[in-house]
Protein backbone atom coordinates (compact mmCIF):
# COMPACT_ATOMS: atom_id res chain seq x y z
CA UNK A 1 0.00 0.00 0.00
CA UNK A 2 2.89 2.50 0.93
CA UNK A 3 4.58 1.49 -2.62
CA UNK A 4 1.44 1.80 -4.50
CA UNK A 5 0.77 5.71 -2.65
CA UNK A 6 4.67 6.11 -3.42
CA UNK A 7 3.72 5.69 -7.31
CA UNK A 8 0.10 6.91 -7.39
CA UNK A 9 1.55 10.21 -5.37
CA UNK A 10 4.64 10.80 -7.26
CA UNK A 11 2.39 10.40 -10.98
CA UNK A 12 -0.08 13.34 -9.72
CA UNK A 13 2.99 15.41 -8.64
CA UNK A 14 4.65 14.93 -12.04
CA UNK A 15 1.25 15.79 -13.78
CA UNK A 16 0.44 18.56 -11.66
CA UNK A 17 4.55 19.99 -12.52
CA UNK A 18 3.91 19.37 -16.05
CA UNK A 19 0.62 21.21 -15.93
CA UNK A 20 1.68 24.43 -13.86
CA UNK A 21 5.01 24.89 -15.80
CA UNK A 22 3.52 27.15 -18.11
CA UNK A 23 2.31 29.31 -15.28
CA UNK A 24 5.30 28.98 -13.29
CA UNK A 25 7.73 30.37 -16.58
CA UNK A 26 5.07 33.26 -16.94
CA UNK A 27 5.42 34.51 -13.14
CA UNK A 28 9.04 34.14 -13.38
CA UNK A 29 8.42 36.33 -16.25
CA UNK A 30 6.69 38.65 -14.68
CA UNK A 31 9.06 39.09 -11.87
CA UNK A 32 12.29 39.76 -13.89
CA UNK A 33 9.98 42.15 -15.65
CA UNK A 34 8.84 44.14 -12.39
CA UNK A 35 12.77 43.35 -11.34
CA UNK A 36 14.23 45.17 -14.52
CA UNK A 37 11.60 48.17 -13.92
CA UNK A 38 13.23 48.07 -10.37
CA UNK A 39 9.77 48.28 -9.03
CA UNK A 40 9.62 48.30 -5.49
CA UNK A 41 6.33 46.45 -5.59
CA UNK A 42 7.43 43.33 -6.58
CA UNK A 43 5.15 40.35 -6.74
CA UNK A 44 3.07 37.70 -8.27
CA UNK A 45 0.29 39.06 -10.60
CA UNK A 46 -3.48 38.45 -10.28
CA UNK A 47 -4.03 36.54 -13.08
CA UNK A 48 -0.59 34.27 -12.52
CA UNK A 49 -1.69 33.23 -8.24
CA UNK A 50 -5.30 32.70 -9.75
CA UNK A 51 -4.26 29.76 -11.88
CA UNK A 52 -1.62 28.52 -9.32
CA UNK A 53 -4.31 28.61 -6.88
CA UNK A 54 -6.60 26.75 -9.17
CA UNK A 55 -3.97 24.36 -9.90
CA UNK A 56 -3.20 23.68 -6.10
CA UNK A 57 -6.57 23.08 -5.42
CA UNK A 58 -6.57 20.31 -7.96
CA UNK A 59 -3.83 19.02 -6.54
CA UNK A 60 -4.67 18.68 -3.00
CA UNK A 61 -8.04 17.94 -4.12
CA UNK A 62 -6.54 14.55 -5.97
CA UNK A 63 -4.12 13.94 -3.01
CA UNK A 64 -6.81 13.91 -0.52
CA UNK A 65 -8.55 11.00 -2.73
CA UNK A 66 -5.22 9.11 -2.59
CA UNK A 67 -4.89 9.67 0.72
CA UNK A 68 -8.50 8.69 1.61
CA UNK A 69 -8.41 5.52 0.00
CA UNK A 70 -5.12 4.56 1.37
CA UNK A 71 -6.95 5.11 5.21
CA UNK A 72 -9.46 3.28 4.08
CA UNK A 73 -7.76 0.24 2.94
CA UNK A 74 -5.06 0.69 6.38
CA UNK A 75 -8.46 0.66 8.18
CA UNK A 76 -10.11 -2.24 6.27
CA UNK A 77 -6.88 -4.60 6.81
CA UNK A 78 -6.63 -3.18 10.25
CA UNK A 79 -10.17 -4.18 11.78
CA UNK A 80 -10.88 -7.33 9.67
CA UNK A 81 -7.08 -8.76 11.57
CA UNK A 82 -8.97 -7.26 14.90
CA UNK A 83 -11.89 -9.19 14.45
CA UNK A 84 -9.98 -12.83 13.55
CA UNK A 85 -7.79 -12.18 16.22
CA UNK A 86 -10.91 -11.52 18.93
CA UNK A 87 -12.65 -15.33 16.80
CA UNK A 88 -9.27 -16.73 17.84
CA UNK A 89 -8.02 -17.19 13.96
CA UNK A 90 -4.94 -16.16 12.52
CA UNK A 91 -4.40 -14.26 9.75
CA UNK A 92 -2.52 -15.07 6.35
CA UNK A 93 -1.36 -12.03 4.21
CA UNK A 94 -2.85 -13.52 1.29
CA UNK A 95 -6.55 -14.29 3.48
CA UNK A 96 -6.23 -10.49 5.08
CA UNK A 97 -5.87 -9.39 1.29
CA UNK A 98 -8.61 -11.25 -0.44
CA UNK A 99 -10.91 -10.09 2.37
CA UNK A 100 -9.57 -6.46 2.44
CA UNK A 101 -10.10 -6.75 -1.52
CA UNK A 102 -13.62 -7.47 -1.61
CA UNK A 103 -15.21 -5.24 1.15
CA UNK A 104 -12.28 -2.27 0.46
CA UNK A 105 -14.91 -0.84 -1.93
CA UNK A 106 -17.77 -0.16 0.38
CA UNK A 107 -15.52 1.19 3.24
CA UNK A 108 -13.95 3.92 0.82
CA UNK A 109 -17.47 5.37 -0.14
CA UNK A 110 -18.51 5.00 3.43
CA UNK A 111 -15.35 7.19 4.49
CA UNK A 112 -16.36 9.35 1.25
CA UNK A 113 -19.22 10.18 2.77
CA UNK A 114 -18.98 10.55 5.84
CA UNK A 115 -15.79 13.05 4.78
CA UNK A 116 -17.95 14.69 2.46
CA UNK A 117 -20.34 15.89 5.70
CA UNK A 118 -17.63 16.87 7.95
CA UNK A 119 -14.92 18.59 5.32
CA UNK A 120 -18.16 19.89 3.62
CA UNK A 121 -19.12 22.07 6.73
CA UNK A 122 -15.32 22.91 7.92
CA UNK A 123 -14.71 24.57 4.27
CA UNK A 124 -18.20 26.24 4.80
CA UNK A 125 -17.18 27.73 7.78
CA UNK A 126 -13.57 28.42 6.60
CA UNK A 127 -14.68 30.30 3.69
CA UNK A 128 -17.19 32.55 5.80
CA UNK A 129 -14.97 33.43 8.63
CA UNK A 130 -12.19 35.11 5.93
CA UNK A 131 -15.02 35.75 3.08
CA UNK A 132 -16.78 38.22 6.12
CA UNK A 133 -13.54 40.04 7.45
CA UNK A 134 -12.32 40.82 4.56
CA UNK A 135 -15.32 41.96 3.01
CA UNK A 136 -15.55 39.16 -0.25
CA UNK A 137 -18.89 38.82 0.04
CA UNK A 138 -20.66 41.96 2.07
CA UNK A 139 -18.26 44.57 -0.49
CA UNK A 140 -16.25 47.19 0.70
CA UNK A 141 -19.12 49.76 0.93
CA UNK A 142 -20.35 48.29 4.02
CA UNK A 143 -19.45 50.46 6.28
CA UNK A 144 -22.32 52.69 4.03
CA UNK A 145 -24.89 50.76 6.09
CA UNK A 146 -26.95 52.86 8.08
CA UNK A 147 -26.78 50.02 10.74
CA UNK A 148 -22.82 48.89 12.33
CA UNK A 149 -21.44 46.84 10.44
CA UNK A 150 -21.06 44.27 12.94
CA UNK A 151 -24.27 43.42 12.84
CA UNK A 152 -23.58 41.19 9.49
CA UNK A 153 -20.29 39.99 10.51
CA UNK A 154 -20.81 38.91 14.07
CA UNK A 155 -23.10 36.40 13.00
CA UNK A 156 -22.18 35.14 9.58
CA UNK A 157 -18.08 35.57 10.24
CA UNK A 158 -18.30 34.76 13.65
CA UNK A 159 -21.18 33.03 14.85
CA UNK A 160 -22.44 30.95 11.86
CA UNK A 161 -18.63 29.74 11.59
CA UNK A 162 -18.48 28.19 15.05
CA UNK A 163 -21.78 26.53 15.12
CA UNK A 164 -21.02 25.26 11.37
CA UNK A 165 -18.03 23.62 12.74
CA UNK A 166 -19.47 22.37 16.35
CA UNK A 167 -22.03 20.66 13.84
CA UNK A 168 -18.69 18.92 12.31
CA UNK A 169 -17.31 17.88 14.68
CA UNK A 170 -20.34 16.31 16.50
CA UNK A 171 -21.00 14.59 12.90
CA UNK A 172 -17.37 13.69 12.67
CA UNK A 173 -17.16 11.97 15.87
CA UNK A 174 -20.55 9.81 15.35
CA UNK A 175 -19.07 8.55 11.53
CA UNK A 176 -16.36 8.34 13.31
CA UNK A 177 -16.50 4.42 12.85
CA UNK A 178 -18.36 4.48 9.56
CA UNK A 179 -15.16 3.22 7.30
CA UNK A 180 -14.63 0.55 9.99
CA UNK A 181 -18.37 -0.89 9.79
CA UNK A 182 -18.48 -0.90 6.14
CA UNK A 183 -15.39 -3.18 6.47
CA UNK A 184 -16.57 -5.01 9.00
CA UNK A 185 -20.35 -5.52 8.39
CA UNK A 186 -20.09 -5.66 4.56
CA UNK A 187 -22.32 -2.45 4.60
CA UNK A 188 -23.32 0.30 2.14
CA UNK A 189 -22.40 3.67 2.91
CA UNK A 190 -25.12 5.12 3.74
CA UNK A 191 -26.31 2.14 5.82
CA UNK A 192 -22.93 2.09 7.34
CA UNK A 193 -23.23 6.04 8.49
CA UNK A 194 -26.61 5.07 10.30
CA UNK A 195 -24.83 1.64 12.05
CA UNK A 196 -21.78 4.16 13.39
CA UNK A 197 -24.34 6.89 14.26
CA UNK A 198 -26.49 4.02 16.51
CA UNK A 199 -22.76 2.44 17.52
CA UNK A 200 -21.90 5.87 18.93
CA UNK A 201 -25.07 6.80 20.72
CA UNK A 202 -24.17 6.54 24.71
CA UNK A 203 -20.24 6.39 23.68
CA UNK A 204 -19.82 9.37 22.23
CA UNK A 205 -17.00 10.60 24.14
CA UNK A 206 -14.90 7.35 24.12
CA UNK A 207 -15.19 7.77 20.51
CA UNK A 208 -14.13 11.31 20.85
CA UNK A 209 -11.31 10.54 22.79
CA UNK A 210 -10.22 7.79 19.93
CA UNK A 211 -10.72 10.23 17.66
CA UNK A 212 -8.54 13.01 19.50
CA UNK A 213 -5.79 10.70 19.80
CA UNK A 214 -6.01 10.06 16.02
CA UNK A 215 -5.29 13.75 15.43
CA UNK A 216 -2.81 14.12 18.28
CA UNK A 217 -0.60 11.12 16.80
CA UNK A 218 -0.47 11.75 13.33
CA UNK A 219 -0.54 15.57 13.58
CA UNK A 220 2.80 15.12 15.70
CA UNK A 221 3.70 12.73 13.68
CA UNK A 222 3.61 14.47 10.69
CA UNK A 223 5.12 17.71 11.99
CA UNK A 224 7.84 15.37 13.16
CA UNK A 225 8.53 13.82 10.06
CA UNK A 226 8.16 16.91 8.18
CA UNK A 227 10.87 18.44 10.41
CA UNK A 228 13.08 15.80 9.88
CA UNK A 229 12.87 15.92 6.23
CA UNK A 230 12.82 19.81 5.81
CA UNK A 231 16.81 19.86 5.17
CA UNK A 232 16.21 18.18 1.85
CA UNK A 233 15.09 20.94 0.50
CA UNK A 234 18.11 22.58 0.88
CA UNK A 235 19.59 19.93 -1.75
CA UNK A 236 18.01 21.59 -4.74
CA UNK A 237 19.84 23.91 -6.65
CA UNK A 238 19.05 27.94 -5.97
CA UNK A 239 17.51 27.98 -9.52
CA UNK A 240 15.41 25.35 -11.82
CA UNK A 241 16.25 25.89 -15.37
CA UNK A 242 16.28 29.41 -14.40
CA UNK A 243 13.03 29.69 -12.96
CA UNK A 244 13.32 30.50 -8.81
CA UNK A 245 9.85 30.21 -8.56
CA UNK A 246 9.83 26.63 -9.27
CA UNK A 247 12.89 25.92 -7.44
CA UNK A 248 11.53 27.12 -4.36
CA UNK A 249 8.24 25.11 -5.06
CA UNK A 250 10.02 22.03 -5.42
CA UNK A 251 12.54 22.98 -2.04
CA UNK A 252 8.83 23.23 -0.32
CA UNK A 253 7.00 20.50 -1.69
CA UNK A 254 9.88 17.43 -1.02
CA UNK A 255 9.90 17.54 2.58
CA UNK A 256 5.68 17.92 2.63
CA UNK A 257 5.37 15.02 0.33
CA UNK A 258 8.01 12.65 2.29
CA UNK A 259 6.26 13.44 5.57
CA UNK A 260 2.81 13.05 4.40
CA UNK A 261 4.28 9.36 2.74
CA UNK A 262 6.21 8.69 6.25
CA UNK A 263 3.60 9.43 8.32
CA UNK A 264 1.10 6.42 7.88
CA UNK A 265 4.71 4.37 8.80
CA UNK A 266 4.57 6.38 11.68
CA UNK A 267 1.73 6.18 13.02
CA UNK A 268 -0.01 3.35 12.29
CA UNK A 269 0.98 0.94 15.17
CA UNK A 270 -0.93 3.28 17.37
CA UNK A 271 -4.10 4.96 15.14
CA UNK A 272 -5.38 1.96 13.43
CA UNK A 273 -5.46 -0.73 15.82
CA UNK A 274 -6.74 2.02 17.81
CA UNK A 275 -9.95 2.59 15.43
CA UNK A 276 -10.24 -1.16 14.78
CA UNK A 277 -10.46 -2.38 18.53
CA UNK A 278 -13.62 0.39 19.34
CA UNK A 279 -15.03 -0.54 16.01
CA UNK A 280 -15.17 -4.24 17.87
CA UNK A 281 -15.83 -2.06 21.21
CA UNK A 282 -18.59 -0.66 20.23
CA UNK A 283 -20.07 -3.05 18.35
CA UNK A 284 -20.32 -6.16 20.97
CA UNK A 285 -21.72 -3.10 23.16
CA UNK A 286 -24.22 -1.98 20.99
CA UNK A 287 -25.57 -5.59 19.52
CA UNK A 288 -25.71 -8.70 21.73
CA UNK A 289 -25.74 -11.19 19.09
CA UNK A 290 -22.50 -10.00 17.37
CA UNK A 291 -20.14 -13.11 16.53
CA UNK A 292 -18.34 -13.63 19.80
CA UNK A 293 -15.06 -15.22 20.71
CA UNK A 294 -16.00 -18.43 20.18
CA UNK A 295 -17.34 -17.32 16.23
CA UNK A 296 -16.53 -14.69 13.34
CA UNK A 297 -19.14 -16.64 10.82
CA UNK A 298 -19.06 -12.62 8.64
CA UNK A 299 -15.34 -13.32 7.63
Amino acid sequence: MTALTAVVGALILAGWFAAAWPTTVEAQGYLNRVRAMEDPAVGYSLETFEQMLVLSLVLISLLVTVAGFVTSALLTGHVLTAARAAGGRRTGPGGLWRATRTRLPRAVAAQFLAGLFVLGLLLIAFILTFGIHDNAFLGEDIRDFTFPPELLTVPLGVVLPVVLTGVAVFLGVRFFVAATVAALEDLPAVTALRRSWSLVRGAWFRTAGTALLVVVVTVAGYVLLQYLTDPLGALFPAKLDGNQFEADLVAELVPVGLALLLTPLLTMPVVYPAVAWLTLHLTYRHDSGFPKRDSVPYL
